[in-house]
């Protein structure tokens, strides 16, 4: 897997509990990664077409 590199102003979003990676995937689809900042395990999350170009805030 290349190399990611990202724009912590404009990729990364984070809360008392988890940080939030957005990574554009070049095939016009941007996948979420969640960082569980208590446990340090890295999971996957949604997939979504198209890229990202911020992430401000997520909510439920």
């Amino acid at each position: 897997m290349p190399p990611v590199f990202l724009d912590f102003l404009m990729n990364v979003a984070a809360d008392d509990n988890f940080a939030y990676f957005s990574v554009y995937q070049e095939n016009n689809k941007s996948q979420i990664w969640l960082y569980d900042l208590r446990s340090g395990i890295l999971k996957r999350g949604t997939e979504v077409n198209g890229q990202i170009i911020r992430i401000d805030k997520l909510t439920d």
